[in-house]
């Protein structure tokens, strides 16, 4: 329930051993490995960087992705796969097998050989679509395509002019010169195709009358016979290309169902061997041995020096001393019930080494607010529901599902506690499940409001209290004492104003107007005093305590949200029913049967749009509520996550590492 307590480490070892070394952090995948070839480590102590590389394995990793994802394309996907890719669940021994048994070579070449004759046979389809599409305004073409070329004496002008201007073209024409052919072929709305062919003698004068006219020309496809015999062949040669497509893809989906899942394996192997490759680039060396540093978890380090030495006889790990000024990266350390609600913290960022990991402090404030937002049972059910699913079939995000298993149960409760039922009237309950509410928030709103403004306020206090504790943990004792101890007398002194003499009697309130004061004068007097200008922070105190005052009540007023979002998930659930109920009353009119079906299909619809906004709403503002209103108080944040150089399968699962 920490931050893992971290270690620089170092080992050294020869040349010799360099490659099995590095295999053998990859698998434990216990040491982030430190970066010396741009540090000034090798200079201090004469050692100078790696330079590893893997030319072959670089060449087939690339060919490999490239294959797996050409056979991508053949292979049937999932849902769930749109959204995460797909991954392979095998052994080690599995694994191995595959490595050192499939034919990844000739895979890859019937791969290529594939995917070229389907490049290929698309780029001719293309070109024959292009040529049919322009062919077919001149089907009608009673004339030989390959005879549609200039002669020695005569000229042609194939192509279209505007509609409105053929006429005046054509007169021109005839009468500028009587030895021509001018053939109409088809027409459109805005254009009008014809032939004209010409002695060459009247270009001088045909060709002025062509760009007057706006004429556009048509270059016609090379092809034998007349436009109509061209377009016969084209089609005959595209029903041949589809048939040579299909047999391709089938081609494709045979290879990808054969070998897909093999291949991805392979894929995932040269990865490892290729990230081997840049750890050692990040290392130092001279001509006989190698040295690498890195950061790893205390805990783990007995287990990682029995390992290696265990099976290296000439390797030395050993604990070294940080740089000045050097932070260790992150790990966060949780129990299992608290570790879903790492991501929460992680979306907000790590916190630094000296801080305490926020995590266990804001996963019991989530746990609540996330089923007041939502506060159903029934959402709160289909929540848990969905997120089992998610963590059955789904192989990444495992994480946020339980978190959503968690937070699923707090809507059950919280549905159960004020009676959130799918929008089901409380009256309208069976007398148990009336007996399970606290209250109707629908009826007693003001209630709700007072309850989240009440565990608003606890938050708050706790964060201040945190922020205490780490204080004094930092051995920062006047600092936290003058003024998050100061805001505690504070919060004290306000809360006995407001409901002392409620809860314990009238000489509640005047103990806390002291405690208030009390609190005020140590954080203006005894917290000013402690700054380097005394009097200026003194002068500015009260300015500062007013700021505070009205940062507290904004951020308290903050988690009245909590009942809007309460109150909304149930009067969405409740309209949701009201309007499916009016598809009852259609019956008269429409018929029982689809009275039935629309008003099924507004139940359904409608619940399952309330469940995903709701769910949305309450999460988003829930970590909001973490993120702006808590987290301040007490958390700065700014570590670096902790990167163990470890194997990083893309595709596959090994059952062992689960």
């Amino acid at each position: 329930m920490s931050i893992s307590r971290m270690i620089k480490v170092q080992i050294i070892s020869l040349h010799c051993h360099r490659e099995n070394v590095v295999n053998e952090l990859q698998e434990t995948g216990l040491i982030e490995i430190e970066n010396l070839k741009d540090s000034s480590y090798g200079a201090e102590h004469g050692v100078s960087p790696l330079r590893v590389k893997d030319d072959n394995t670089i060449k087939n990793l690339s060919e490999t992705e490239h294959s797996l994802k050409f056979l991508s394309k053949f292979r049937k996907k999932s849902l769930s796969e749109f959204f995460v890719p797909k991954k392979v669940n095998l052994s080690e021994k599995r694994f191995r097998q595959i490595i050192s048994k499939f034919p990844v070579d000739e895979v890859i070449c019937n791969c290529d050989q594939v995917e070229s004759s389907l490049r290929e046979t698309t780029l001719e389809e293309e070109k024959l679509l292009k040529d049919k599409s322009e062919l077919l305004l001149w089907k009608d073409l009673d004339m030989q395509l390959d005879e549609l070329g200039a002669t020695g004496k005569t000229d042609f002008a194939i192509g279209s002019v505007p509609r409105e201007r053929f006429d005046e073209l054509s007169k021109k024409v005839r009468e500028t010169a009587s030895e021509t052919f001018l053939k109409e072929v088809t027409g459109t709305k805005t254009d009008k195709y014809f032939v004209l062919i010409y002695l060459r003698e009247y270009d001088e004068k045909i060709s002025p009358l062509l760009r007057e006219s706006g004429f556009t020309h048509t270059p016609l496809p090379a092809f034998p016979g007349k436009p109509g015999d061209a377009l016969k062949k084209i089609d005959e040669r595209l029903a041949k290309i589809e048939l040579k497509k299909k047999e391709l893809e089938e081609k494709g989906e045979g290879l990808s169902r054969e070998n897909g899942e093999a291949i991805m394996v392979v894929s995932d192997y040269l990865s490892r061997i290729n990230l081997r490759c840049e750890a050692q680039n990040l290392m130092l060396g001279t001509n006989e041995a190698f040295i690498l540093t890195g950061w790893m978890r205390e805990e783990d380090f007995p287990a990682l020096r029995k390992r290696l030495s265990h099976k290296f006889a000439e390797v030395a790990l050993a604990k070294i001393k940080p740089k000045k000024g050097e932070s260790p990266p992150i790990a966060l350390k949780n129990k299992k019930s608290f570790a879903p609600f790492e991501m929460i913290t992680k979306l907000y960022g790590l916190p630094h080494h000296q801080e305490f990991d926020p995590t266990p402090f804001l996963a019991p404030f989530f746990f609540v607010f996330f089923g007041l937002c939502l506060s159903d049972v029934g959402y709160g059910v289909a929540l848990m529901v969905l997120s089992l699913l998610g963590m059955k079939k789904i192989n990444a995000g495992r994480q946020l599902f339980q978190l959503f298993l968690i937070t699923g149960a707090s809507s059950v409760i919280a549905g159960a506690l004020l009676g959130g039922w799918l929008g089901i009237e409380v009256a309208s309950l069976p007398h148990f499940l009336q007996r399970l509410m606290l209250f109707n928030p629908m009826e007693t709103p003001i209630v709700f409001l007072y309850l989240s403004l009440a565990l608003g306020t606890i938050q708050i206090i706790f964060g201040t209290t945190i922020k205490l504790l780490q204080g004094t943990k930092n051995k920062e004792w006047c600092g936290a004492l003058f003024s998050e101890g100061a805001w505690l007398v504070i919060f004290a002194g306000i809360l006995l104003l407001m409901l002392g003499e409620i809860l314990i009697g009238a000489s509640a309130t005047v103990v806390g107007k002291w405690m208030a004061i009390s609190g005020a004068l140590i954080y203006i007097f005894l917290r000013g005093l402690r700054q380097e200008e005394k009097l200026k922070s003194i002068a500015l105190g009260p300015l500062l305590l007013l700021n505070g005052l009205k940062d507290l009540l904004g951020n308290v007023l903050s988690y009245s949200r909590l009942m809007a979002l309460g109150i909304a998930t149930a009067v969405i659930a409740m309209t949701v029913n009201i309007i499916a109920a009016l598809a009852l009353e259609a019956i008269p009119l429409i018929g029982w049967a689809i009275s039935w079906a629309i008003m099924i299909l507004i139940l359904i619809g409608g619940h399952i749009f309330n469940l995903a906004i709701s769910t949305l709403g309450a999460f988003i503002h829930t970590t909001r509520l973490q993120f702006v209103e808590f987290f301040p108080y007490f958390f700065v944040g700014g570590g670096r996550a902790f990167k163990p150089f470890q194997v990083k399968d893309k595709f596959t699962i090994i059952e062992e590492r689960r």
